[in-house]
């Protein structure tokens, strides 16, 4: 080894010793490239002015590696000022993420520090995991905000929608979500939030499938539940309403009532659903109308039932829950947050739950026979929910749909009288 050479070894390993000791780097060969760089770019200068080059190259050397590890103490300084927040995934598509600068694409994950914003674009979607393992997956065109807090994860959706699975927080923390019309407070649920323009305002829709959340707005807070979803429109406070998808199935109903009732063949009467469990109860949905008359606005409806039942649930059409409160052989419906006027009608979805004494047994072994014997000029949709394990149905009329959903057996059935007399209503 010449001297020069061995000059230039013990200067090179000098740098890396002043660069190791100052904070750790990003990957293991960094300080080896920098210190190369920097001593090749010293060399370069002393081959263009010789006549200095035993007092430039030292000095050179070590203001050239004190501006480097300045300049990296810096850099670390500011990425450990940011605390982690999360880590974002590219599932498909185009994401991206920014902190105030340009955009950077995701190829497969990248770290996630307080403030950072990840977008994805059309047809794309990512996956992003908190520190205490909790899980959001992005809708497409979705832009979110992740930070953390001494008080949990703090997300900030801008606009699109994410799917969170949110782990149990520890005692005093929790998971928010807030959007540009709510705040969402999660404590350890599955559940979707949705922000979007609607008539000119954002609207955010949240839905819970496991668990309970809080929802704030306008400074009036409801708590949602699984089969319910709040509604919450700009500067408005959260409506509460039930997700079922009876409401739509009885609404598709009527419409095939409608076609299948000409008007030759008498009037289209109201339809029901009819979910029975095997020891021959049955939860029964149907729509009630209800008018209001006096002066003043109705603000309770009370429906009486000759059959014995387990329990009650009431709607709107929208989906709202109404309060209901037993009473004798019935329920009284609480309206109070939508009053009957003088004069008009509103159809109210009601749940009958434990209904027995809708099935008898026939003459014949094995056949059932549903309520009364039909007749009349009314004809309504019947529609049977049958268990699983029925087999062998044989049903008279015939069904004027069949299907399978859910594990439970779908019979259709004309009958010859309006679908709420089948509870003897009152």
């Amino acid at each position: 080894m010449s001297k020069e050479e061995f000059k230039r070894t013990n200067e090179e390993v000098n740098l890396e010793r002043m660069l190791g000791a100052s904070v750790p780097w990003p990957s293991g060969d960094f300080e080896s490239r920098l210190s190369k760089a920097v001593l090749d770019e010293v060399a370069a200068r002393g081959r263009r002015k010789p006549s200095v080059l035993r007092f430039v190259k030292p000095i050179a050397a070590v203001a050239a590696a004190a501006a480097v590890v300045a300049g990296v103490f810096v850099y670390r300084t500011a990425s450990m000022a940011a605390p982690v927040a999360g880590e974002v995934s590219r599932v498909y598509g185009i994401v991206t993420v920014a902190n105030g600068g340009a955009p950077q694409t995701v190829a497969g994950k990248a770290v996630l520090h307080d403030g950072h914003r990840v977008f994805t674009e059309w047809g794309s979607r990512a996956e992003i995991v908190l520190p205490d393992k909790s899980t959001l997956r992005t809708m497409p065109h979705t832009s979110v905000e992740v930070a953390g807090t001494s008080e949990g994860a703090r997300v900030a959706l801008a606009e699109g929608g994410i799917d969170i699975t949110a782990s149990k927080q520890k005692a005093g923390k929790w998971l928010e979500i807030s959007t540009p019309a709510a705040r969402v407070k999660v404590l350890g649920t599955v559940l979707q939030v949705r922000s979007a323009d609607f008539a000119g305002k954002k609207r955010t829709r949240v839905t819970v499938d496991f668990g309970k959340v809080q929802v704030s707005a306008a400074g009036t807070s409801v708590d949602i539940v699984p089969n319910e979803e709040a509604i919450i429109d700009e500067d408005e406070p959260p409506l509460k309403q039930a997700i079922m998808p009876e409401i739509a199935e009885l609404t598709r109903l009527q419409g095939v009532t409608s076609t299948v009732v000409t008007p030759e063949k008498g009037r289209a009467g109201r339809p029901v659903i009819v979910d029975c469990d095997a020891d021959r109860s049955a939860s029964v949905w149907l729509p009630v109308t209800i008018t209001g008359e006096g002066a003043e606005p109705l603000r309770k409806a009370t429906l009486a039932f000759r059959r014995p039942f387990s329990g009650a649930e009431a709607y709107t059409e929208a989906g709202d829950v109404l309060p209901v409160k037993y009473i004798g052989g019935g329920v009284e419906i609480d309206l109070s947050m939508a009053p009957v006027e003088p004069g008009k009608s509103m159809t109210l979805i009601v749940r009958i739950r434990g209904v027995s004494g809708l099935f008898e047994d026939d003459q014949a072994p094995g056949v059932l026979r549903f309520g009364k014997k039909a007749g009349g000029a009314v004809t309504s949709l019947v529609e049977f929910r049958l268990p699983r394990s029925a087999r062998d149905i044989t049903v008279v009329p015939s069904p004027v749909e069949r299907g399978y959903i859910n594990e439970r057996n779908i019979l259709v059935v004309a009958m010859k009288r309006d679908g709420t007399d089948i509870l003897d209503a009152e």
